[in-house]
């Protein structure tokens, strides 16, 4: 769509898209809501911001103190918009006022904030569900959610997960990503929830509470197949597992192989759309596995780094002919390791 930033765009793509639309945002993009932040009388809101009257452009947020009252809202994004503080319009304030006034806010100060929709999705990916159970710190999971439910069903959105705060409760339980579509709290669907209110459902909630989430897979569509060897490259999100649990089988014909037990779902073997329970590991980053062990591929993985590529071969039927390609029915696990 036209002006909207990608859920699945990085933070720095978002808030150079974000800056360069600062100026007009086209109307079916835009979205609004109200951010209340609270903070000792003595203490920042911890959040800084460019333009004003005087810049030429509308003021919106340029940086977020880790650690800040704003950041940890987890209600506001880099790049985006404000209207107004505690019910005065910035349309006509210089920079410096504007700062003189978030400044001297008091204790508490509510935003009124205009951010860019998320975009729809593409369509071209298998969609599963996920659910999480998270723990609040300071009254938040570590998010930010973005789009909603909307009378214009033009800027209606599913509510997007857009950014995971580092080190937050999400972050550190690491099976949500950015793009990530919140559907439930609790066993309350909130599909058809506006974005102030699933924000306000997640503020009364429990310390402790279970999220729906969907999320998307990559359609293999005909690239698995069942008689020949795939190249596989999973991309690991910082502090989260592969996602695959590993164990060795011993075939017919008396061979031993590296299979995938497991395939977590939401994890980055599942996200990819290619592995499945059963499949044959044949190789990491080019290492072969026909004389190795478990121990061995669990090395090898370990010591991948960010990515690393996997050479596997599909779990077929068994026929005469899956032997000769290493293939086979096990009969027995003798170790399992997850990864």
């Amino acid at each position: 769509m036209r002006g909207s930033v990608s859920a699945q765009d990085s933070p720095s793509a978002q808030v150079q898209a974000a800056s360069s639309l600062r100026h007009s945002i086209p109307e079916e993009c835009k979205g609004r809501v109200t951010v209340e932040l609270v903070k000792k009388e003595a203490s920042s809101l911890g959040l800084s911001i460019s333009g004003g009257a005087d810049k030429e452009s509308l003021a919106w947020v340029s940086n977020l103190r880790p650690g800040g009252v704003a950041s940890r809202s987890d209600e506001l994004c880099i790049g985006d918009l404000l209207r107004a503080v505690n019910g005065i319009r910035l349309s006509r304030l210089q920079h410096d006022e504007i700062v003189s006034l978030l400044g001297n806010v008091g204790k508490r100060a509510v935003l009124d904030v205009e951010y860019l929709l998320p975009s729809l999705p593409d369509g071209n990916t298998i969609t599963k569900t996920l659910e999480v159970s998270l723990q609040k710190e300071v009254n938040s999971f570590g998010f930010i959610l973005r789009g909603g439910f909307h009378p214009d069903s033009c800027k209606s959105r599913p509510l997007v997960i857009v950014l995971i705060r580092p080190g937050g409760p999400a972050d550190r339980e690491g099976s949500l990503r950015i793009g990530d579509r919140l559907v439930g709290v609790d066993g309350a669907c909130v599909q058809a929830f506006s974005l102030e209110d699933v924000l306000a459902l997640l503020k009364c909630c429990g310390h402790e509470s279970q999220l729906l989430v969907e999320y998307d897979c990559c359609n293999p569509g005909t690239l698995r197949s069942e008689s020949v060897p795939m190249t596989v490259e999973l991309v690991e999100t910082a502090g989260a597992s592969l996602g695959i649990a590993l164990s060795t089988t011993t075939f017919e014909m008396g061979q031993q192989a590296v299979i995938i037990e497991n395939v977590r779902a939401g994890s980055a073997a599942d996200r990819c759309g290619m592995l499945r329970a059963g499949d044959q590991l044949l190789a990491v980053d080019g290492v072969g596995l026909e004389h190795q062990g478990l121990e061995e591929a669990v090395r090898l993985l370990a010591g991948a780094g960010d990515k690393v590529r996997l050479l596997v071969m599909p779990n077929g039927e068994m026929t005469p002919e899956s032997y000769e390609l290493g293939i086979g029915k096990f009969f027995f696990i003798t170790f399992t390791q997850t990864l």
